[in-house]
């Protein structure tokens, strides 16, 4: 497990770090890059692999967790097993919905291109690390 874990983090932190110095070192302005912050870091924290001690006991986290927890619930609930891209909807509707909170309070084109681009980015990245997982495995 702890060796998915390890696995998990270097397919996923390394694309928010090279963000952070895109950041720092363009003149990117941060109203453009957190709707892609938010949907990549939801994204990752609903695949993490150790996220069942989360999900168990949800009112020891922070309130926060909670709500989120409360969108991914209520979505899995109402949307039904047959649907081809029920996956990908659990894992990004989170991010994507709080992310278009910052985009609806300062639109730009570059905000909402960044938005989805933390979606496409993080099932890169997961793609990645499942192909990792999986070669261990085998």
């Amino acid at each position: 497990m702890k060796n998915r874990i390890t696995k998990y983090h270097l397919a996923t932190l390394p694309i928010i770090f090279l963000a952070s110095i895109l950041l720092l070192f363009t003149s990117i302005s941060i109203d453009t890059l957190l709707p892609f912050f938010i949907t990549y870091t939801f994204a990752a924290f609903f695949e993490h692999p150790n996220i069942n001690s989360y999900k168990e006991n949800p009112r020891k986290r922070l309130a926060f967790v909670s709500v989120l927890f409360s969108i991914w619930n209520f979505l899995n609930l109402n949307i039904k097993e047959g649907i081809r891209y029920r996956e990908l909807i659990l894992t990004h509707a989170t991010g994507l919905c709080y992310g278009l909170v910052f985009v609806l309070v300062d639109f730009s084109v570059g905000s909402l291109i960044a938005l989805f681009f933390g979606a496409i980015l993080f099932e890169v990245s997961f793609r990645l690390y499942s192909r990792l997982t999986f070669e261990d495995e085998t």
